[in-house]
């Protein structure tokens, strides 16, 4: 992990290659399970055929948490399994330490009634684990869920854990969630508005 006093967001890509050469995080600890379900839509098409470049080009923060420089977008391609992460948190969010790491990218999946991906943390990251983040289509409607296994690396941190980190985990889920939802309508006002056949 590297600590800044200043926004160093632009210089993201610069650390990619440092990242990419990390092992994914294995130790154990204390594990919080955090997961956040909000309703982007009452009902529309099938996942696959939806709109979700802002999904997997992990466009999923308000900027003022975390800002990222991607593998994929280096390369110009789309996000695969085994591409890097490197991410810079702000802490607290909009006034507080620029705190980078990575985290690399474990599954990505798009099927008619799931679409998403999840990550681990790489070594040197504050946590240990993993967070997915995907759309759930489902008969009441389609869903946004944000969901983080996680312990954390410091003994301050296990420590603060109950008071600070997973409070701060679970805001950060709820605002990326709300992130999604606000996407996912934007983008796919057309098509959850057209009158579907019955299935």
């Amino acid at each position: 992990m590297k600590t800044f006093l200043r926004d160093h967001s632009r210089r993201l890509a610069a650390y990619l290659p440092e990242f990419c050469a990390r092992d994914v995080e294995r130790h154990g600890g204390p594990v919080i399970a955090e997961s956040v379900r909000l309703r982007a839509a009452p009902a529309g098409p099938p996942l696959d055929e939806t709109d979700l470049g802002f999904l997997f080009a992990y466009r999923v923060f308000p900027p003022e948490i975390l800002r990222s420089r991607a593998e994929w977008e280096e390369e110009n391609r789309s996000m695969r399994v085994g591409d890097t992460i490197v991410q810079q948190v702000e802490f607290p969010p909009g006034h507080g330490l620029h705190f980078v790491f990575g985290v690399r990218v474990t599954a990505v999946f798009r099927e008619p009634a799931c679409a998403g991906f999840r990550y681990r943390a790489l070594a040197g990251h504050p946590e240990h684990g993993e967070n997915e983040f995907r759309f759930e289509r489902r008969d009441d409607g389609i869903f946004a869920l944000v969901r983080t296994e996680a312990g954390f690396a410091s003994w301050l941190l296990r420590l603060l854990a109950p008071v600070c980190a997973a409070p701060y985990v679970r805001y950060c889920n709820l605002s990326a969630a709300r992130v999604m939802c606000d996407q996912f309508r934007r983008r796919n006002d057309a098509r959850l508005a057209a009158p579907r056949r019955n299935e």
